[in-house]
């Protein structure tokens, strides 16, 4: 692992905000995995936002300082930075390919990172605009409303869906942050 944000607290007036500029790095950065393929491009760019390891230094001269309070009354900010619009672009294009080349046979599995990502709305958008069946995995369980008409249940992996569901796919794609849901991965 490497760490995406570091400071090292030197200044008693300008710690609070660099504690918070890296903490906030910590929480809203993705590293992108550059492997090359369109799919882990899907996979990095559809990928909510996941905390990566940040470093704060603090002198021993620094120890006993008291910093100012008011750096305590400003939330932090949860929110991803906006996307390069053509990579969003590029991405939606190859998304809107991969669901038509698969017809009529597509679900979602939801596991446990859209609850780690806080991404349960935007789970709920995609199935309800979609219309496409919905899974979850055990850890994802809570994700989706069990009384949602398009909800199939819980699965440990694709390889526990129902038959019926997966009638006639003969690619699978799965853009997700991680298979480690169940230890698959």
């Amino acid at each position: 692992m490497f760490t995406v944000s570091q400071a090292t607290l030197v200044n008693k007036v300008t710690a609070g905000a660099e504690i918070d500029r890296v903490l906030t790095d910590c929480i809203t950065l993705v590293c992108f995995n550059r492997l090359g393929s369109v799919l882990d491009t899907l996979n990095t760019f559809l990928c909510p936002p996941q905390a990566r390891p940040v470093y704060l230094t603090l002198p021993t001269n620094m120890v006993f300082e008291r910093i100012p309070s008011s750096r305590l009354s400003v939330p932090l900010i949860r929110s991803r930075p906006p996307n390069d619009p053509d990579v969003e672009n590029f991405v939606l294009k190859e998304v809107a390919a991969l669901v038509e080349q698969a017809g009529d046979d597509v679900i979602i599995l939801v596991d446990a990172c859209a609850i780690r990502h806080d991404a349960r709305k935007e789970v709920y958008e995609l199935a309800t605009k979609t219309g496409f069946p919905i899974y979850s995995t055990p850890m994802g369980k809570t994700v989706v409303d069990e009384g949602y008409e398009r909800y199939g249940g819980v699965s440990i992996s694709f390889d526990f869906i129902p038959f019926s569901s997966l009638k006639g796919i003969t690619d699978l794609h799965r853009i997700n942050h991680s298979s480690r849901d169940k230890g698959e991965g």
